[in-house]
Parts: structure tokens; C-alpha cells; sequence
């Protein structure tokens, strides 16, 4: 998603991953190729559940099937979004970040 080294000698990847999404800094960490391919929606549901998946308890990760089936509704969100309209609505107050125009 961002084309960084996992590690460098300032930081992970996680770390720098969390932080920049706490400062709203998202769309600048994403690789422009990245965001040409997919819609908001898309990066925005991707980048929650990378959070999840960086969470420091085991107990509050996704499990791998629960990854798989978020990855699917995320490429069928782009294939069909008129079916996730309503789904839209009730996830209104979700707002990870916005991209900066």
C-alpha cells in the first residue's frame, strides 16, 4: 500500500503506518499507483482494516478468513457500489481521513 521498507533504522512500517493515519496523513503515505486504482471507499476500508490487523492484541486482530472476506466486500464495493449505498449511510460516521485535493 505505501511501498516503504517494513524497517528502516528511524521506524517500522507498522509504527509509521499508525501514526500517519492518527495525523490524517493517509492519502500522502499511499503509493500514487495505489490510489489511481482504487476508490475512496476502497482506501479507506483497506487502511482500517491494516489498523485492525496492527492491533497489539491478538484477541482484537481479524482472523485470516475474516481478512479474505473484508478484502472481497472492498473489490466488490468497486465492482457494484450501488449494492453498498445503504451500508454507506450507517457507516456515515466512519471517516478515517480524507484525501487532500
Amino acid at each position: 500500500m505505501t511501498c516503504r521498507k517494513p524497517i528502516t533504522n528511524e521506524k517500522n512500517l507498522a509504527t509509521f503506518f499508525i501514526t500517519s493515519v492518527k495525523a490524517n496523513k493517509l492519502f500522502q503515505i499511499i503509493e500514487n499507483r495505489v490510489l489511481r486504482e482504487g476508490n475512496l471507499k476502497q482506501l479507506q476500508g483497506v487502511a482500517e482494516l491494516v489498523l485492525r490487523c496492527l492491533n497489539l492484541s491478538g484477541e482484537k486482530r481479524p482472523t485470516m478468513r475474516e481478512v479474505a472476506m473484508e478484502l472481497e466486500r472492498l473489490i466488490n464495493l468497486h465492482i457494484h457500489p450501488q449494492v453498498f449505498e445503504d451500508e454507506e449511510e450507517d457507516d456515515s460516521n466512519f471517516k478515517l481521513c480524507t484525501p487532500n485535493a
